[in-house]
């Protein structure tokens, strides 16, 4: 089964649907999950802290657009073309989809 964790949206919303903590929970229990880059940032979790509790990040987006990678997407990668392009989109191994598509990937719950 795979868990989403989507970026919270509203202005000011510093809450977000699972800490890193519960996803190594999650994971341990035999469950997938997938977290949208920058879900936990506003409430002072990283994508790294994510990854690390066994989280794959599958998707990232901009002003500009998304990327979706379905095997987990480098961040790092995404970060430094961000810097280079002024855009995630176009990513090296990932492959296009815009920001309301990227809320509707395939995921369980």
């Amino acid at each position: 089964m795979h868990v989403g964790v989507v970026k919270e949206t509203h202005p000011g919303e510093r809450r977000v649907a699972l800490t890193p903590e519960g996803v190594g929970r999650l994971t341990a229990a035999g469950l997938t999950v997938l977290v949208q880059a920058g879900a936990g940032q506003d409430a002072g979790f990283t994508d790294a802290a994510y990854e690390k509790a066994g989280a794959r990040i599958l998707a990232v987006s901009d002003s500009r657009g998304g990327v979706y990678a379905s095997g987990g997407l480098d961040v790092q990668a995404a970060i430094a073309h961000k810097a280079e392009t002024g855009s995630v989109v176009g990513l090296r191994g990932t492959e296009a989809v815009s920001n309301e598509d990227l809320l509707e990937l395939p995921c369980d719950i």
